[in-house]
């Protein structure tokens, strides 16, 4: 998964949300999966944002394929 640009692990993307949410109640985040993302870990992201508090996000998807 990637922040703004930074890789990051699932517990680090709950710790930066939550915080990010507490200063910016109604900061969007846009959640971007490529083609190849399953659709168990988009799920996850979500069920991540709400744990964070983070409620006004949205899905987009992109075309490109995964840097490898």
């Amino acid at each position: 998964m990637r922040l703004n640009g930074l890789d990051v692990e699932l517990s680090d993307l709950n710790a930066r949300l939550s915080k990010i949410s507490k200063i910016y109640p109604d900061q969007a985040v846009i959640i971007r999966a490529d083609r190849a993302a399953k659709y168990e870990s988009v799920v996850t992201v979500i069920d991540t944002c709400r744990k964070a508090g983070v409620w006004n996000f949205s899905l987009s998807t992109s075309n490109e394929d995964k840097a490898e």
